[in-house]
């Protein structure tokens, strides 16, 4: 029996203070002002709300033109079991020996220049990459090619700097 009669009263208090919050907003100055304040800040994410489902509607998802921190192939065995073959020489430089340099733009958007040794090229998910040995870092990498500003072929002596033509030049190299 307790209990109930303390909800009763939490019941009572709350529809009171109700009332008088409720009064307060339509007799005074002040509790108008508020009111007013409570009704914009509501139409305010009522329409915010209304734009994002418009927008997330019309809008297609836009897929993005970076590549991946973590791309695709890191999780593949395949990849994992020619990657091993390439730890097992990466410090063998007549293996791979200087081929190209490149200016390069990372994935953080930061600009880089390097001197590799083009191992192979390959594509893979609609792009294309290449692994070589980097001698900036004395180990195998990874680059996405379309990330790739300028590519000089050492043994040529020609530059590219048009991406279907650095992509042409690299297909010597295709597995």
């Amino acid at each position: 029996m307790g209990y109930l009669m303390t909800l009763f009263w939490v019941l009572l208090g709350f529809v009171l203070f109700s009332v008088a919050f409720h009064l307060w907003t339509i007799k005074t100055e002040a509790g108008k002002a508020f009111a007013k304040k409570l009704d914009e800040e509501r139409a305010n994410k009522k329409a915010a709300k209304q734009n994002r489902e418009l927008t997330n509607r019309t809008i297609p998802p836009i897929e993005p033109t970076a590549p991946p921190t973590q791309p695709d192939y890191f999780q593949s065995t395949d990849y994992y079991r020619t990657r091993s073959h390439f730890n097992n020489v990466s410090n063998d430089t007549t293996v791979y020996p200087m081929t190209h340099h490149m200016k390069y733009m990372n994935r953080d958007g930061r600009y880089s220049e390097r001197d590799i040794g083009v191992v192979r090229s390959y594509r893979k998910n609609k792009r294309w990459y290449i692994d070589a040995y980097c001698y900036n870092r004395h180990e195998v990498r990874t680059f996405a090619v379309e990330n790739i500003l300028e590519l000089e072929d050492l043994m040529a002596g020609n530059i590219y700097t048009q991406p279907n033509l650095i992509r042409e030049s690299l297909k010597g190299f295709e597995e």
